[in-house]
């Protein structure tokens, strides 16, 4: 009885043992196959996805990047006398010819700084005031662009001052050029009435307008004189920026300039469906180097990226 259970157990465990390989084993193929099946679907998807695109909506733009100088219509009253400031008024409020703005007290003297012109008030200089106005922009020329230097400083309430020092200027909200560089080859493409757009992506997201004053010849780049058509407060501190200035831009339907074939002298995206594909005749609204608005398929259509 004795021998007999103990061949029984063995056989049990030998049984066992073989279950256990086996259960092992499969679970290896299982995760063995398992990841052969993902890399093969990932591999499908990542070589769909760089053959593929679907359309969408969006806007093209076309623009450059270059420096701006902002050139305003402002007046500055100088301190007459040293003292302690007491400012009446807060910046960027608009004021009319003949406002007290500021006083200076010494001592038990009192002296009165009034507006000269209407505008907004600004505790904001920068040396550039009185050389850089707009009846001399005829005059300037890139050379003297690029030699520009300034030092911008403000002044707050309650502080001493000495005789001499900028206190506040009146800043004319109707009238702001922005003056940028634009090389010889580009300077044809524009002309004066011309609207325009741009945009100081260091300072802000919006998009602003303007329209071209004129265009001052010089060597080496030209310049445009662009009339900004909307004052806000905060270029009232700003001389130097950097600015994408946008010629023309376009809404619609967006594929990327690669996508664009030419077939039998006719433009058009090669169309994917049920794995088969075919040539959408569309015509081109609008383009840069990278990217082109078109009209002929609707959003959400699988073309190829880089047809051949």
């Amino acid at each position: 009885m004795t021998r007999g259970k103990s061949n029984r157990n063995k056989v049990k465990q030998k049984s066992s043992t073989k279950e256990k390989k086996f259960n092992l084993t499969h679970i290896l193929v299982i995760i063995i196959v398992s990841i052969i099946g993902l890399s093969i679907i990932f591999n499908l998807f990542i070589h769909a996805t760089d053959r593929t695109i679907l359309t969408k909506y969006g806007e093209v733009t076309d623009e450059f990047q270059t420096r701006g100088l902002f050139v305003r219509d402002e007046s500055v009253t100088i301190a007459p006398i040293s003292g302690k400031l007491d400012l009446k008024v807060k910046a960027g409020t608009r004021v009319q010819a003949s406002t007290l703005v500021a006083q200076i007290k010494h001592n038990r003297k009192k002296c009165n700084l009034y507006s000269r012109h209407s505008g907004l008030v600004s505790y904001h200089s920068d040396g550039l005031e009185s050389t850089l106005k707009p009846e001399i922009l005829d005059q300037l020329t890139y050379k003297q662009f690029q030699k520009l230097g300034y030092k911008g400083y403000s002044i707050n309430n309650g502080i001493k001052v000495n005789n001499g020092r900028p206190i506040f200027k009146i800043v004319n909200n109707f009238l702001l050029y922005l003056v940028v560089p634009i090389s010889k080859d580009k300077s044809s493409l524009f002309e004066s009435g011309m609207k325009i757009e741009f945009e100081l992506p260091q300072k802000t997201e919006d998009r602003y307008a303007a329209q071209i004053d004129r265009i001052l010849h010089s060597r080496k780049k030209d310049l445009l004189v662009l009339n900004v058509k909307r004052f806000i407060s905060k270029f009232m501190k700003l001389r130097k920026v950097e600015v994408n200035l946008i010629r023309s831009s376009y809404n619609g339907i967006v594929v990327p300039v690669t996508a664009l074939i030419n077939k039998k002298e006719k433009t058009g995206v090669m169309v994917v469906k049920n794995q088969q594909t075919s040539f959408k005749e569309v015509k081109i609204v609008g383009k840069n180097r990278n990217r082109a608005v078109i009209k002929g398929v609707e959003i959400g259509v699988k073309i190829l990226r880089n047809p051949e």
